[in-house]
C-alpha cells in the first residue's frame, strides 16, 4: 500500500512538473510573439518619423495592420501628420494671398506715383482742372486708406503664418526627438 501510494505521488510529481514545463514554455512563446508583435509596430512607426523627419515629407503615413494600442497610436500619428499637412497647406494659401495683395500694393503705388506725377504737372492748369484735381486727390487719399488697411491685413497674416509654421516645426522636433529616445531604447531579441 505505502508503495501505491509512493507510486502515486511520485506520478504526480510527475505530470506537475510535466504540466510546469508546458506553461512554462507557451509562457514564453506568448511573451516572445508579443514582443515581435510590438517591435514590429514601433519599427513601423519609427521609419514613418524617420522618413517625415528627414524627408519633410508629410504625405507620408504609417501602415495600421492591427487595431490594438500599437493601431489607435498609428491612427492618431497619422492623423496628426494630416494636421500637420492641412496647417503647412493653409500656410501656403495665405502666403500666396499675401503675395498677390503685395502685387496689388506694388501696382496701386506705382498708379498713385504716376497719378501724384501727372496731378503736379497740371497744377497750373485752369480752374476746371483745378475741381477735377481736387477730387483727384480725394481718391488718391481713399486709396492710400485703402493700401494701409490692405498692408496691415497682409503683415497680420504673414505674422500669423509665421506663428503655424514656428509651431509646426516645434512639434515635428519634438516627434523627432520621441522617435530618436525611441530608437534608444528598442528592446533587443
Amino acid at each position: 500500500m505505502t508503495s501505491q501510494v509512493g507510486a502515486r505521488v511520485e506520478y504526480f510529481k510527475k505530470l506537475l512538473l510535466a504540466v510546469t514545463a508546458v506553461i512554462i514554455v507557451l509562457a514564453l512563446a506568448i511573451s516572445v510573439t508579443t514582443m515581435v508583435c510590438i517591435n514590429r509596430s514601433l519599427k513601423r512607426m519609427t521609419e514613418t518619423f524617420t522618413a517625415i523627419v528627414e524627408t519633410g515629407d508629410f504625405t507620408k503615413s504609417a501602415v495600421i495592420k492591427n487595431n490594438d494600442e500599437f493601431g489607435v497610436t498609428i491612427r492618431a500619428f497619422n492623423g496628426l501628420v494630416d494636421s500637420f499637412t492641412c496647417i503647412i497647406r493653409a500656410v501656403s494659401v495665405s502666403s500666396n494671398k499675401l503675395s498677390g495683395s503685395s502685387r496689388g500694393l506694388t501696382g496701386t503705388a506705382q498708379e498713385i506715383h504716376t497719378t501724384i506725377g501727372s496731378q503736379s504737372a497740371n497744377i497750373g492748369q485752369v480752374s476746371a482742372a483745378a475741381i477735377e484735381m481736387s477730387q483727384t486727390v480725394a481718391l488718391i487719399s481713399e486709396n492710400t486708406s485703402k493700401i494701409a488697411s490692405a498692408a496691415d491685413d497682409a503683415r497680420m497674416v504673414a505674422v500669423k503664418g509665421a506663428d503655424v509654421v514656428g509651431m509646426t516645426g516645434n512639434e515635428v522636433q519634438q516627434i523627432a526627438q520621441v522617435v530618436r529616445d525611441l530608437e534608444i531604447t528598442k528592446i533587443p531579441f
